[in-house]
């Protein structure tokens, strides 16, 4: 080869091999942009498998698999684009109802509730649950009922005089605020159940309107409890569950998802993984289930829902029992999302399927997640291809997995692997 072309050559193409934990990256990047890796990537891979009586494995990490050559095989094939990129994610988690809290708090020794907090909040330890939606005053899912401002004498003053956030000092707050101490990403969603009784038609918390000479209490009701924590703007940053993006253009999130004891553990399993992933693939931004925590009763509650359950059991009733912890499948289905996606990580195109359901992200260090299930009644084997290389599973029944692999420019990875 002439010299003219050798320094053209160089120009072009710039080598780099990085020698990693069980792997060797060699990458070829050329001019225009394009990646082809010349070797073996390696996929890290999380299940989760269900039974009719429990989770067989939570999130246990399995071997890597590996990025080789694509052939003609016949097996189905989930394409993974990333450089087709939709919204930014907000996060995933569930609620702090006043029941929920008083269980974690109360009802837990103080070493047991850190424990599952960290399981809880840290992405590490745990799942990382990234988005908290909580209720102003009473739910269903509470012990009393009660507002932040139930003086009736109120109405002669808009101001509100008698506003409190008192009731949620004791419980509420305190696990809000440890929850945002190990992720401090966490998002906050503050959503009221009913305004003050003597706001309504009905002078009740249940059904009823609220009426229109108390419009103003109410504003005041909501920048009372965001008070110093006011955006500005925009005025409004989306719109909560019902999908409006198509109609109006608005933002989606999806902030209210309840398991419940009707339902077995892969009957329920099946319930959330798809409709998370059909969440994602359909301009939402946020997967929220109802509460972080309900007893063995599916309690303590007032009227509402007695058959929701949470993302844990704490247990009170049983004396064996007592300040025992429960995992549950809403447990491992959510940290499938939270655990590997934190916030502002965008979804990415991947090929719809609807045996191997799936939802694919990109990470702000550009590491890459691809979330599936097995939507049928028997193992699909599948491949994953990207930039033109793919790996292969086979998927049992019952099972959803999380798959993460370096990106083209995941300095995370080129650095040891060290993918968060």
């Amino acid at each position: 080869m002439r010299k003219e072309s050798q320094g053209k050559m160089k120009q072009l193409y710039s080598l780099y091999t990085v020698l990693a934990p069980g792997a060797l990256f060699v990458a070829l990047s050329v001019s225009q942009g394009t990646v082809v890796w010349a070797q073996t990537i390696p996929v890290q891979l999380w299940v989760t498998t269900s039974s009719t009586t429990g989770v067989t494995f939570g999130l246990k990490q399995q071997p890597n698999l590996r990025f080789g050559s694509d052939i003609n095989d016949g097996v189905a094939a989930i394409d993974v684009d990333d450089t087709k990129v939709f919204r930014t994610m907000e996060g995933g988690g569930a609620s702090f109802t006043d029941s929920a809290a008083w269980l974690m708090n109360e009802k837990l020794s103080p070493a047991v509730r850190d424990q599952v907090m960290r399981k809880l909040f840290d992405a590490k330890a745990g799942i990382g649950l990234s988005f908290l939606r909580n209720p102003m005053g009473a739910s269903d899912l509470t012990r009393t009922e009660y507002t932040y401002d139930d003086d009736a004498s109120d109405k002669a003053d808009s101001s509100l005089p008698h506003f409190s956030i008192a009731h949620d000092l004791a419980d509420i707050l305190p696990l809000t605020k440890m929850a945002r101490r190990l992720n401090p990403s966490l998002r906050l969603m503050m959503v009221p159940w009913s305004p003050p009784a003597w706001m309504k038609d009905n002078n009740s918390l249940v059904h009823g309107d609220i009426l229109p000479q108390f419009y103003p209490h109410l504003t005041n009701y909501f920048l009372r409890t965001m008070e110093s924590a006011i955006r500005t703007s925009p005025f409004v940053a989306g719109v909560a569950y019902h999908d409006n993006h198509n109609v109006f253009g608005a933002e989606a999130f999806f902030t209210e998802r309840t398991g419940s004891i009707r339902n077995s553990t892969t009957v329920q399993h099946g319930k959330d993984m798809n409709l998370m992933i059909g969440v994602f693939r359909n301009w939402g931004r946020t997967f929220v289930k109802w509460p972080v925590a309900a007893d063995e009763n599916q309690g303590p509650h007032l009227g509402g829902c007695a058959t929701c359950t949470g993302l844990i059991t704490v247990h009170t009733h049983t004396k064996d029992t007592q300040g025992q912890v429960e995992y549950r499948i809403e447990y491992y289905t959510m940290g499938h999302y939270t655990k590997f996606v934190p916030v502002g990580a965008s979804r990415i195109d991947s090929t719809a399927s609807d045996n191997v359901l799936n939802a694919a992200f990109k990470n702000p260090h550009s590491s890459l997640v691809l979330i599936a299930y097995n939507n049928t009644n028997e193992p699909q084997p599948f491949k994953v291809r990207w930039h033109s290389r793919v790996f292969r599973y086979t998927l049992p029944v019952n099972t959803s997995a999380t798959f993460r692999w370096p990106g083209a420019h995941d300095n995370a990875a080129i650095s040891g692997y060290g993918i968060q």
